[in-house]
């Protein structure tokens, strides 16, 4: 991937905001250690989580995408979003007919633990 040293992100791009008719978009899986090395959870759990933290601005998949993306039925797909939210993982809306659900944790960098 190249990059351009000189390019400097909008205040929309820094805050994840999608521009006019853009879908949020999906910027990758990460796990954190808290959901990682959570022992009531199963590692549908921890791959659900990533999928849905992993969209800047909550993740507006719908379910039936999210269940053929991890290879897992209705039901276990259900279970493991009851799990996620019974632990305060993530938390969901209704929101214009669509399902949104997005992650609840909120990090600190290194320096703000600090202070």
């Amino acid at each position: 991937m190249e990059r351009n040293q000189n390019y400097q992100p909008s205040f929309e791009e820094l805050a994840g905001i999608p521009k006019d008719g853009e879908k949020p978009g999906f910027t990758g899986v990460w796990i954190p250690a808290e959901i990682y090395e959570d022992k009531r959870l199963k590692s549908i759990d921890r791959d659900l989580y990533g999928q849905i933290a992993g969209f800047k601005n909550g993740c507006w998949i719908k379910s039936s995408e999210l269940q053929e993306r991890l290879g897992v039925s209705k039901g276990t797909f259900q279970a493991s979003c009851s799990r996620l939210k019974e632990y305060g993982y993530i938390d969901d809306k209704r929101m214009f007919g669509r399902m949104v659900r997005w992650s609840t944790l909120t990090f600190q960098s290194s320096a703000q633990k600090l202070h």
